[in-house]
């Protein structure tokens, strides 16, 4: 008996071994247990891998999400089929089933797939033969992998890094905020140094150093030079 594919079985395989996938090995370090498509697909995991920044992603790099969407949309077909009874009917549910149909699969949709012909026949075959709306799996369960795949194989990928990217970023909003605060109580000391005439002259001294510490640190940060880095040459990438 052959063993199911690591798509039938719901989860997603390794990327390909190339610097996008050692990024998400990277980046599963941040999550747990690991970073998977369909947990991000499901809303299972939290922002910088989100499923709102993934599709965002989408929108701005890849032209479209119409394979994000329509997966996502499937899954909640199959969660209100699910819901039902056994022999309980839902016009909500045909109305679903149509409305995929008539947005990502008929010719000229508004977010038309880009899926094979047989796929497609199959699809409007099944609608047009009155299949029971609740097996949505036979209805869309081919397109639907066929999605999954493309987004594993292509966008996500190339999505990894960018949370790693959305990662340093709020790391650099977080010093800034800390290099922030400690200027405020830098020159709150500064200035009680030099108006209290009762304040030790080493006192002020330290409060003199500490001030010129923070000086630089602003310098570095608005001209984006290190001082220190560029008296030996190097260059500053903070």
């Amino acid at each position: 008996m052959s063993k199911p594919s690591a798509i039938e079985s719901g989860k997603a395989p390794r990327l390909p071994t190339s610097s996008s996938a050692r990024s998400d090995k990277t980046i599963s370090s941040l999550f747990s247990p690991s970073l998977e498509l369909k947990d991000v697909l499901l809303g299972v995991t939290k922002s910088p891998a989100s499923l709102e920044q993934f599709k965002a992603y989408m929108l701005e790099k890849e032209r479209g999400a119409e394979s994000l969407e329509f997966w996502v949309e499937v899954e909640k077909l199959k969660a209100l089929s699910a819901s039902l009874a056994p022999d309980e009917t839902s016009l909500r549910l045909t109305d679903g089933v149509n409305s995929l149909v008539k947005k990502y699969v008929r010719v000229g949709a508004p977010s038309e797939l880009n899926i094979s012909s047989a796929d497609r026949n199959h699809i409007l075959k099944a609608v047009e033969s009155d299949t029971n709306p609740r097996d949505i799996e036979f209805i869309f369960g081919a397109v639907q992998r066929h999605c999954f795949e493309l987004m594993l194989y292509n966008s996500f990928p190339r999505f990894v890094p960018t949370t790693l990217e959305n990662i340093d970023q709020r790391g650099v909003s977080k010093r800034e905020r800390i290099l922030g605060v400690t200027v405020f109580i830098n020159t709150l000391f500064t200035v009680v140094s030099w108006t209290v005439p009762q304040y030790p002259r080493s006192a002020r001294l330290v409060v003199a150093l500490w001030a010129t510490l923070m000086f630089i640190c602003i310098f570095q940060r608005i001209f984006r030079f290190c001082v220190f880095l560029g008296l030996f040459g190097k260059s500053y990438t903070g």
